[in-house]
C-alpha cells in the first residue's frame, strides 16, 4: 500500500520504518523547538500526506521517547483522516515544571500507524444486549 508525501520545505525528511519489523513509521522535526518548563507547542514536520481512502493515520508517541525523556516530553495522538492535505503537526508537551525541552531539528518525534477504517451505521435502540461483565468500568475486569 502506498502512501503519498509532498514536501513542504525542501530539507524534510521523509518517514521511514526503523526496522523491518516495525509497525510504525517514524517523522522528524523540520524545525527547532524549545519548550519553556510545562509549555505547548506544536512539531511542524514540513510534510503533507495523501494516504488510501479507508485508511487512518494515528500519530503517537515513539516509545523512545517515553524511555529517554520519561516525565518530560508528551506527545499528543492524533488521527489524520484520508481527506486532510495539510501538513502533519505533532503536538507536545513539556511537562518538567522546571527545564526548558529543546527539539532539534530532524529528531524522530513521533510515530504513524496506517489502519483500515470500517464506517460504522447508527441505530438507537431500546434495550442491548446483556453481557457478563455488563456495566462494569473502569477497573473492574481486575477485581
Amino acid at each position: 500500500m502506498k502512501i503519498k508525501f509532498k514536501k513542504l520545505i525542501d530539507d524534510a525528511i521523509i518517514p521511514f520504518y526503523a526496522t523491518s519489523g516495525s509497525v510504525g513509521f517514524d517523522i522528524c522535526s523540520s524545525h527547532q523547538l524549545m519548550l519553556a518548563p510545562e509549555g505547548r507547542g506544536m512539531v511542524h514536520t514540513g510534510l503533507a500526506v495523501q494516504i488510501p481512502e479507508n485508511t487512518e493515520l494515528t500519530v503517537r508517541q515513539r516509545s523512545g521517547i517515553s524511555t529517554n525523556f520519561p516525565n518530560y516530553i508528551s506527545i499528543g495522538i492524533g488521527t489524520i483522516d484520508f481527506d486532510y492535505r495539510g501538513e502533519i503537526l505533532v503536538p507536545v508537551v513539556n511537562n518538567n515544571p522546571f527545564d526548558n525541552f529543546k527539539i532539534e531539528k530532524g529528531m524522530r518525534i513521533a510515530q504513524c500507524i496506517l489502519s483500515p477504517i470500517i464506517r460504522a451505521e447508527f441505530e438507537v435502540v431500546e434495550n442491548l444486549e446483556k453481557t457478563k461483565r455488563g456495566e462494569g468500568g473502569f477497573g473492574s475486569t481486575g477485581k
